[in-house]
């Protein structure tokens, strides 16, 4: 199994690790900085010994990395991950908003029903199924979620105590929310907020959360 340190500390932004197995292109380490795309959060890029990671994947237990070229990786040895932080940073703060905007948007609503998510560099979107245009209510979600940000309240990822397997994100004030993904310490970091709206087909919304900067 992987030692997935970005669950301990999602700030850490290298290690060093063993490499387990190799596959061609992709390999296995006994621990890393590398978050691989799951519950709609964009994967990490960055380096492996210098050589870029193009892929990062959830394998069962373990994470694979695909690597870019010939990067002549061996079982056994021992190489340095050096993520990509800006990007990470940014999809921290991205997919922070995409909570506290879903939060705010749940209690409006009455709590919806999603058909997707999503979380990237660029923007977090809420896909829901809702009889009616959603814009009308934008500007109360977006000034909502922004006076969570101004209060620069806590936020915190942490292991469910009655089932560890799952994480649970929390921020002061909001109700939590199931979450496997990384996140910023503080709303503070988030900075400004403002949202979209976009039609997917009838009865379908999609939300989408943007940031000033």
């Amino acid at each position: 199994m992987t030692e997935k340190l970005f669950e301990q500390d999602a700030y850490l932004k290298e290690c060093t690790a063993k490499v387990v197995k190799v596959e061609g292109p992709r390999v296995w380490l006994d621990r890393t900085v590398f978050f691989g795309f799951a519950g709609g959060q964009q994967s990490d890029s960055g380096t492996i010994n210098g050589k870029a990671v193009i892929d990062v994947a959830v394998d069962g237990p373990d994470i694979a990395h695909t690597l870019e070229g010939n990067h002549g990786l061996q079982p056994g040895q021992e190489v340095q991950c050096v993520l990509d932080w800006a990007k990470r940073y940014r999809i921290m703060r991205m997919h922070s908003a995409g909570h506290i905007v879903g939060v705010i948007m749940e209690e409006k609503l009455n709590n919806p029903e999603y058909f997707g998510s999503n979380v990237s560099v660029d923007k977090a979107r809420l896909d829901i199924l809702w009889p009616e245009n959603v814009r009308p209510y934008l500007a109360e979600f977006e000034a909502k979620a922004n006076q969570v940000v101004k209060a620069a309240r806590p936020i915190r990822v942490y292991r469910d105590p009655a089932n560890p397997t799952r994480f649970v994100w929390e921020c002061q004030g909001l109700k939590t929310m199931e979450c496997c993904g990384t996140h910023v310490r503080n709303a503070s970091e988030v900075g400004g907020i403002y949202l979209k709206r976009e039609s997917k087909g009838k009865e379908k919304e999609r939300i989408e959360v943007l940031l000033e900067a």
